[in-house]
């Protein structure tokens, strides 16, 4: 925030967001939520790609379920963290991204901690290096159950999976 008052303006921002909130929790705005797992959800969105939202809402479900303690999402382009997003989870969604731009866009979606790297890797090498990172950073602990959401790319075409793991000792 920039100007004369900067604190009150992040503190007016931040109740409003829980107003907010708190309204769509309570059910007024019907329709727009998503039953899963015994918890109400804010849906927002899927931006028209049915395969990347069905494995969005199938891996919040999965990490609601699961009692998981992060949502690791490896992405290219960076529209399934954000629609990860949009199912509004209980846990973070560590993403990892390939630039720092798509980073700063990434911060501005609910719950995402974006972390750029791991484009040196194959795709079979990525999901444990996110979970080492993710253990790093302070995410996720082991013993700790992880969400790993990831597209692979493959003769032409392309498959949206998710993984639920257990993070090592």
């Amino acid at each position: 925030a920039k100007g004369k008052y900067p604190e009150e303006t992040i503190k007016t921002m931040n109740q409003i967001i829980q107003c907010a909130e708190e309204y769509g929790a309570s059910g007024g705005l019907g329709a727009l939520y998503v039953q899963h797992g015994g918890e109400k959800s804010l849906y927002l969105g899927d931006n028209g790609h049915a395969m990347d939202a069905a494995v969005a809402k199938a891996a919040v479900i999965a990490s609601l379920k699961g009692l998981c303690s992060a949502i690791l999402v490896i992405t290219e382009k960076g529209t399934l963290p954000q629609m990860v997003s949009a199912y509004r989870p209980n846990c973070p969604i560590v993403t990892f991204c390939r630039t720092k731009k798509m980073a700063r866009q990434l911060m501005l979606s609910r719950a995402i901690y974006p972390v750029v790297g791991l484009q040196n890797l194959s795709e079979a090498e990525k999901p444990i290096a996110a979970i080492k990172e993710a253990t790093n950073m302070g995410f996720v602990k082991p013993g700790d159950s992880v969400v790993i959401v990831h597209v692979d790319r493959h003769l032409g075409g392309r498959s949206a999976n998710f993984t639920i793991s257990t993070v090592p000792e």
